[in-house]
């Protein structure tokens, strides 16, 4: 249940135009279907599509936040008294700290400890990009949260990704690059020696069968750095399929997809330090969700 106040500067507007401005993240559809089925209320009587809304107005919504915001059901992949790697849905930014606005993980982690009655302490220990689904690891305390700063660093983890890329890449190349960070473009620029202010990204591909022009490929980060597989793919010339930073317009356009085929298929665990080690050889799976028209291109072959 919802309830929204009309602000003093609302004189009069309709229902229809107020809604999505208080909610921006909710699909249209909703709301007419909210309406059809009275869910809706002003000053307590039922709405209608043509009705308006005045300043103080009240606006109760008798519609479930799961449903009102699409909030998911995140599928556990690996869980302990530490750790729980959970499967992300592409469409999710990992913290609220980088999206206030937007549909995050740690939103949805919070809603679902409260519908629960479950005392919350999760928090993602790594991030993806909004767009990017797949396996992420959460910690269950805060010193677990700590620690795993350093697996990243000390390469305790085997992190796979999954994409489809433009061109016919190698069938194998282990490349390193060097990037700096454009906070203010929200990118990052990749070039083939040090400059100042750079760091190095370095990664494994692997090419799993091509068709169409479009490679299907595997890559392993052995660092981890913001954008790192989008760009530095992309600065060899083989752009991840669907990214409209560092990708090619034509042809995302040609093959329809507007958001990177990239999927973080896998992460498992080696060689960990003391009070860790029954994370040995964990590897958590989270198959590939690409387009059905994309992954139909190499399921034909």
């Amino acid at each position: 249940m919802r309830y929204i106040d009309v602000p003093d500067q609302v004189e009069s507007m309709a229902l229809l135009d107020f809604l999505p401005k208080a909610y921006p993240q909710v699909r249209h559809g909703l709301w007419l279907t909210g309406l059809k089925h009275k869910d809706i209320r002003i000053n307590g009587k039922v709405a209608s599509a043509t009705s308006v809304v005045h300043a103080n107005d009240e606006i109760r919504i008798a519609i479930a936040d799961e449903i009102l915001f699409a909030i998911p059901r995140l599928k556990t992949l690996y869980e302990d008294e530490k750790i729980r790697i959970i499967e992300k849905p592409p469409g999710y930014a990992v913290l609220e700290a980088d999206t206030p606005r937007g549909r995050t993980i740690e939103y949805v982690l919070k809603y679902w400890a409260l519908r629960q009655n479950k005392p919350f302490w999760e928090i993602p220990v790594h991030r993806l990009d909004t767009h990017t689904g797949g396996t992420l690891i959460l910690a269950k305390t805060r010193r677990v949260a700590e620690d795993a700063i350093a697996w990243f660093d000390e390469k305790y983890l085997v992190r796979e990704y999954r994409a489809v890329v433009v061109g016919c890449m190698p069938k194998m190349l282990e490349t390193t690059h060097y990037a700096t960070k454009d906070s203010a473009q929200a990118r990052v620029h990749v070039f083939d020696t040090p400059v100042p202010g750079s760091v190095d990204m370095r990664l494994c591909a692997y090419n799993l069968m091509e068709a169409d022009g479009l490679s299907l490929v595997t890559v392993q980060l052995l660092t981890g750095r913001t954008h790192q597989i989008r760009a530095q793919l992309a600065h060899m010339g083989h752009p991840v399929l669907g990214d409209e930073k560092y990708g090619i317009w034509a042809t995302n356009a040609r093959f329809r997809v507007r958001k990177p085929v990239l999927w973080h298929n896998s992460i498992g665990f080696l060689d960990m330090p003391r009070g860790y080690k029954h994370l040995n050889g964990v590897v958590a799976k989270s198959p590939p969700q690409f387009p059905v028209h994309i992954d139909q291109i190499f399921t034909c072959l």
